[in-house]
């Protein structure tokens, strides 16, 4: 009986290990940006890849003047007002056309493919000032979104309203990565690149240095599921299995008691 009482308790010990070995992440795997293979290079990051507008893209322009009446040619109603809906400002909003133009009052067609929104603000800005005197332009890019996907704990489309966002302000967006998350493979859907994709080692230092890190609009971001998860440990019965093994213990030990009873 005691052997057999051993011999359970081996199998329950041995899976024991192994369900904790694969369900396990290892530390290193869980450190964001931890000590890559050639951190040296780390240091010499490339500059922050500005986005550059495309046809499609939608702005929102403000252009400030001294009288309301010009002011009021320029810009919507809902410039004025607090908290403007999204419906308003895709109505109210310039989008670039096929070309890369737009087209405002008085200063007509304006270029704007291929610029970043500084360069496109300055450009505006310069159109303005042929016709008007001491007005001001203020440029915003408003269709900046991104999806993220998969082993996040707030998965969704966010709105960004920012110029820039990189792949971990992303996944803070999204309340950070599930224990299941793989941060050594996170995928990069580029569709303003023609649905380029790209695989990303966030454990890794050096991928502040990829084209990726940086993301631009519509970017989605899939974050997959580890081995373990995919292997079906989610789910593992850990409490039957630590009752099992607290049980047979328990056998053992009352078996020892009593042999030792007799004994006397």
């Amino acid at each position: 009986m005691i052997l057999n009482i051993i011999k359970n308790t081996k199998v329950c010990l041995l899976l024991l290990v192994i369900s904790v070995f694969f369900s396990c992440t290892p530390m290193k795997k869980q450190i964001y940006l931890g000590v890559g293979t050639n951190s040296a290079k780390a240091s010499t990051a490339t500059a922050l890849d500005v986005y550059k507008l495309q046809p499609g893209d939608m702005l929102y322009i403000k252009v400030q003047t001294l009288d309301d009446k010009t002011y009021r040619l320029f810009n919507s109603e809902w410039v004025n007002t607090q908290g403007a809906s999204e419906i308003s400002l895709f109505v109210d909003s310039y989008t670039l056309s096929d070309s890369g133009y737009i087209v405002m009052p008085l200063t007509g067609k304006v270029l704007l493919q291929g610029l970043t929104i500084q360069e496109a603000q300055n450009n505006i800005q310069k159109s303005i000032n042929a016709f008007l005197l001491s007005a001001n332009v203020i440029v915003k890019l408003i269709n900046y979104k991104i999806t993220i996907l998969g082993e996040v704990n707030k998965s969704g489309t966010y709105k960004i309203y920012d110029n820039s966002i990189n792949v971990l302000e992303a996944i803070g967006i999204a309340g950070d990565m599930t224990v299941f998350g793989n941060r050594q493979n996170v995928m990069v859907l580029r569709k303003s690149q023609g649905n380029k994709l790209a695989y990303l080692d966030i454990t890794d230092i050096n991928v502040i240095n990829s084209e990726f890190f940086q993301l631009k609009p519509n970017d989605v971001v899939y974050v997959q599921p580890t081995v373990a998860k995919t292997l079906g440990f989610k789910e593992f019965p850990f409490s039957i299995l630590f009752t099992s093994i607290t049980t047979v213990f328990t056998g053992i030990t009352t078996v020892v008691v009593l042999i030792n009873y007799l004994k006397k």
